[in-house]
């Protein structure tokens, strides 16, 4: 499907509908794109499926499915707690040994078939058995209620972060010509200088290789690089890229079912479609629908605020009014 093919009323309506429930105060309703955003700041790594573990997550980790391999975990947080979430939530069953670190704990829907080593205590929430190496911390089978203190549950997550990469793909403030290749540098800027949201279009291949990406938010609260393509690849070296931008930044792999990661990449991925696999360290937010990690996924995770809606609202009247104009000025011509 093709972002010319999606209507455009229908893209102000959801634009407006997420700013709104971002900004609201209170509880979000579940599944929304609003509750996909907030899950984005929430979680270091979001896997909408299945992962397999070979190296360290930084932050808190969301993985539905089950998790294999092994792997360290909420291994350095920078600052991000365990208060009201746990370093590690698994909604099927661990199969093999993981490093929990720095007191994360987790909450588990399955059984724990592999050890879990606890570095730092913590306390481990499961259903089923659980066979444990380290037991600095205590083990609770919850008898089928693991994981009811979460936000939502896993199936609205799911939706809402789906949702939400689809709602970002119809937004109707794309920039022309935003993209340039120079010296075999990727040069992805933003036009407008404007606070507030950014997006810009950009064809999955430009991603494939050369020399470095370079990205220059243009003054964006928030700046989204819809990438399009079923199947990405990302071989570039990250360039001149602020770590506020980092932070800011999330490239939405709208139509992707399968991304490979080759090198270190800084910015969030929101990829609810595809299986990714990496062998570099991703700096930001990752949601994959299953993960087959092979780098580290550090604790840049997204920290961006949508536009409050009054600055969208007068955004969409600017929208009208240019239509309005535009086809008055037909009117004229014609006549």
């Amino acid at each position: 499907m093709s972002k010319a093919s999606l209507p455009r009323r229908a893209a102000l309506l959801s634009v407006v509908a997420l700013v709104a429930a971002v900004s609201a105060t209170g509880a979000l309703a579940a599944p929304s794109a609003a509750a996909g955003l907030q899950a984005m700041r929430d979680y270091d790594l979001i896997v909408l499926g299945n992962m397999t573990a070979n190296g360290d997550v930084e932050g808190r980790s969301l993985i539905t499915g089950n998790l294999s391999g092994s792997g360290t975990f909420f291994n350095s947080p920078h600052g991000q707690t365990t208060a009201t979430l746990p370093g590690l939530v698994v909604g099927g069953n661990i199969t093999s040994g993981e490093n929990l670190n720095n007191g994360s704990g987790a909450w588990v829907g399955g059984s724990i078939g592999g050890m879990l080593n606890l570095n730092g205590g913590g306390n481990v929430l499961y259903n089923g058995t659980t066979v444990f190496q380290n037991n600095a911390g205590a083990f609770t089978d919850t008898n089928g209620t693991a994981l009811n203190g979460l936000p939502m549950s896993l199936a609205d997550y799911a939706a809402s972060l789906t949702l939400l990469s689809s709602q970002l793909a119809a937004d109707p403030t794309t920039q022309s010509g935003p993209t340039s290749l120079v010296s075999n540098n990727l040069n992805i800027t933003a036009i407008g200088g404007a606070s507030g949201l950014g997006v810009i279009d950009l064809n999955g291949a430009l991603l494939a290789s050369g020399n470095q990406i370079n990205v220059d938010s243009g003054g964006y609260s928030v700046l989204v690089v819809n990438v399009s393509g079923t199947s990405d690849s990302i071989g570039l070296n990250p360039g001149l890229f602020s770590a506020n931008e980092q932070t800011t930044v999330i490239f939405n792999f709208y139509q992707a079912t399968s991304l490979t990661v080759s090198r270190e990449f800084h910015g969030s991925i929101l990829a609810p479609l595809a299986t990714v696999t990496n062998t570099s360290p991703i700096d930001g937010t990752l949601v994959a629908a299953a993960f087959n990690q092979g780098g580290e996924v550090h604790m840049n995770n997204f920290a961006g605020v949508i536009p409050e809606p009054a600055g969208w609202a007068l955004m969409i009247l600017g929208f009208g009014g240019a239509g309005g104009l535009l086809r008055r000025r037909r009117a004229s011509a014609a006549a």
